[in-house]
């Protein structure tokens, strides 16, 4: 995508990992970023702003978010 390739790194690495995580978007993914903690927020919030995934944390597990594509089907 575009948009994506002309952000900053760290919003491009992680549009990159969750759209591998699931391309289609038919499914909330655990995602794994081995990016900092304070990156991870930043690009996440410039995600979800953008209207292109759903985060949900998971507070279990540091540096992890449920991803979503926006638009997708929702699992039954």
């Amino acid at each position: 995508m575009l948009w994506a390739s002309q952000q900053r790194p760290s919003v491009n690495q992680l549009w990159q990992e969750c759209w591998t995580a699931d391309p289609y978007g038919y499914r909330w993914m655990t995602l794994s970023s081995g990016m900092g903690y304070s990156t991870f927020i930043s690009a996440k919030k410039i995600l979800s702003e953008s209207g292109l995934f759903i985060f949900k944390p998971d507070k279990s597990i540091q540096h992890h978010a449920y991803a979503h594509r926006v638009g997708a089907m929702s699992p039954k």
